[in-house]
């Protein structure tokens, strides 16, 4: 987003103990999710993000970050339990480079794509994005 100001939902927020309460309160699996989306909020990231985006009934990404001719897909993984699981996680990372790739294939050819979540929606940028970047957290 270029200069001037700031829509009212990107306006600077803090995150406060209450918040911070309240993700911890919440399932294993949308916690992390909840913390990540957070900081990828553009007051402090930078980008213009949108969280959660869906596209004819399948979620996208967990955070979809647009910047410039850049889209960053970002999926993050949560496990209960504090034992390591290489398994786990090296099953995890592959099911979500397929998903990643499958979208990003979508989001090059397919037009008009309408993005929405459960706050607002949006017509992806698709001739704008040159780049297409995929992390898993």
């Amino acid at each position: 987003m270029s200069g001037g100001r700031l829509p009212k939902w990107m306006k600077m927020k803090k995150i406060t103990d209450k918040a911070l309460w309240r993700i911890k309160k919440r399932p294993v699996g949308y916690r992390s999710e909840d913390f990540v989306n957070y900081f990828l909020e553009p007051w402090f990231s930078g980008y213009w993000t949108f969280a959660n985006p869906k596209y004819k009934g399948g979620e996208i990404a967990d955070s979809l970050l647009l910047w410039g001719d850049v889209a960053f897909l970002v999926e993050v993984k949560e496990r209960k339990g504090i034992k390591s699981n290489i398994d786990w996680a090296k099953h995890r990372i592959a099911e979500d480079k397929a998903k990643i790739l499958n979208w990003v294939e979508i989001l090059k050819t397919e037009e008009p794509i309408i993005l929405k979540n459960n706050y607002r929606e949006i017509e992806f940028p698709r001739r704008e994005i040159n780049n297409y970047y995929g992390l898993i957290i």
